[in-house]
């Protein structure tokens, strides 16, 4: 039988002393060589395959986190962008109206790129253009009252009323079909006063089944108001009223599902949207405004 192989290590200590000898398998050898060879390996190479992967894994995670952070930050923006963009198009629309019904001068619009309409920077420009011409019309106002004496630009109610209804289409709420609405309706308490939307000479008092109490008013340039659904009437057919006087009081007076005061507005016999007229305070236009 063939005797196993064995390596040996000779120990000479110093001095002369007595020669040692340490027999080793070769397999043991074998095993204490790769262990050696493996720690070399370790030493010089520190980050192996599966090391990596985890490093990425975290770094794609990191800027994952950091991505989600930045799209919750840029929707409320993105919204509060459009949501200004929306209120600058409505004081244009507004501007526009009172430029052509009173045969105002207008600046040129601005020029912008159609990729660039609702950057923060085009909308501080055309919020503070809209600033500028509302600030020059009121300032104009605030010195030359008599002119625009006659200009239903105020609201039948005082103090920034709640709006029903609006100038367009709207569900009759009581046929549930779609029908057109030639004016705003103002809702208010019974009893709040009505004021004359301009000075103007009141041309007709009716009471209705449908519309029930309600004023028509003439006034200067071709145009004339309308206050239906009133409590009670102060006026009377040819009285001469001033821009603010009381003509009445809210009712519920018709066909109508609550309190409120129908205000229409004509130029030159044809219905106007008078929110296109109404002369906004200065305070929401500043409040509108980024600074």
């Amino acid at each position: 039988m063939r005797k196993k192989e064995r390596s040996e290590i000779l120990i000479v200590p110093p001095g002369g002393s007595r020669i040692r000898t340490i027999r080793l398998r070769a397999g043991l050898l074998l095993f204490l060589l790769l262990v050696i060879v493996g720690g070399f390996a370790g030493y010089f190479i520190p980050f192996n395959n599966f090391t990596i992967d985890v490093v990425e894994q975290n770094r794609q995670k990191n800027l994952e986190d950091q991505n989600n952070k930045l799209l919750s930050a840029i929707r409320p923006m993105r919204k509060l962008l459009d949501n200004l963009n929306d209120e600058v198009q409505k004081l244009e629309g507004k501007r526009k109206g009172i430029v052509e019904k009173l045969g105002m001068k207008d600046s040129p619009p601005p020029r912008v790129h159609a990729k660039s309409k609702t950057t923060l920077t085009d909308l501080l420009y055309r919020i503070n253009r809209e600033e500028a011409f509302f600030r020059s019309y009121y300032t104009f106002i605030t010195n030359h009252p008599a002119c625009f004496d006659s200009l239903p630009l105020v609201k039948p109610i005082q103090d920034n009323p709640v709006m029903g209804a609006r100038f367009d289409k709207v569900k009759d709420p009581f046929t549930q079909t779609m029908k057109g609405h030639y004016g705003v309706d103002f809702i208010a308490a019974r009893g709040t006063p009505v004021l004359s939307s301009a000075s103007g000479t009141v041309a007709k008092i009716e009471e209705s089944k449908v519309w029930g109490k309600r004023i028509t008013i003439n006034h200067a340039f071709g145009f004339s108001t309308v206050y239906a659904h009133l409590g009670t009437v102060d006026a009377f057919t040819g009285k001469k009223v001033k821009k603010g006087d009381c003509i009445g009081t809210v009712g519920i007076s018709g066909i109508t599902s609550g309190p409120h005061v129908h205000f229409e507005l004509w130029y030159q016999a044809q219905p106007v949207n008078p929110e296109d007229l109404f002369f906004p305070s200065v305070d929401s236009v500043l409040n509108t405004a980024l600074r």
